[in-house]
């Protein structure tokens, strides 16, 4: 799930039969003022995870691709072959002037251009797993603990390797901080201290 502007976009899995997963999935697009469902929205393949921004919502698939749902159509517009297969529920964040896609079995997170929607840089960055965005940067989790990439030079900028951050398996980004999250605990992380 997640919300752009006044609309909040949900992904679900397609229909299953005899226990096998689906290979397409749905797109639901919520009106929270109406508090209803305004369109139901027919993926290609299984939503991973989604990130949404003014253009619409974007959508990883499960086979490694992401789609463009645009806000303005209800339709998927755009198909980008972007690396995978991928599993992870929090794996893509729009911001910082990109579309971010945490590959975690490449070990890199792929920059794509929203506007020429197109693939415009692999950033290795080890195993990430979950991103998020702030005005200024892209953070993840990965095997190398809590990552800063750099969205003007598309690298990693710095890397904090404290254990209990490679034991965190969730990532968040707002009032002023970083913050992580295990199986017990919560860390707040000033960004400004997350330096080469």
């Amino acid at each position: 799930m997640s919300a752009a502007g006044n609309t909040v976009w949900v992904a679900c899995c397609g229909e299953t039969s005899a226990g096998f997963p689906a290979s397409s999935g749905r797109l639901l697009r919520v009106d929270p003022h109406r508090r209803r469902v305004v369109a139901d929205i027919p993926l290609p393949a299984n939503p991973a995870a989604i990130a949404a921004d003014a253009t619409g919502a974007w959508v990883a698939t499960a086979d490694g691709r992401v789609l463009l749902v645009s806000r303005k159509r209800n339709r998927v517009v755009t198909t980008i072959a972007a690396g995978g297969p991928l599993g992870f529920s929090q794996t893509i964040a729009a911001g910082a002037g990109g579309v971010w896609l945490a590959d975690p079995f490449d070990e890199q997170v792929v920059r794509i251009d929203p506007k020429a929607r197109r693939v415009m840089a692999r950033i290795p960055a080890g195993a990430v797993t979950t991103l998020a965005v702030t005005g200024d940067a892209v953070w993840g989790l990965s095997s190398l603990g809590l990552v800063r990439v750099d969205p003007v030079h598309n690298r990693v900028a710095a890397v904090a390797p404290d254990p209990d951050l490679r034991r965190a398996r969730l990532v968040a980004a707002g009032a002023g901080a970083v913050w992580t999250a295990g199986w017990s605990s919560v860390s707040r992380i000033d960004p400004d201290l997350v330096t080469p």
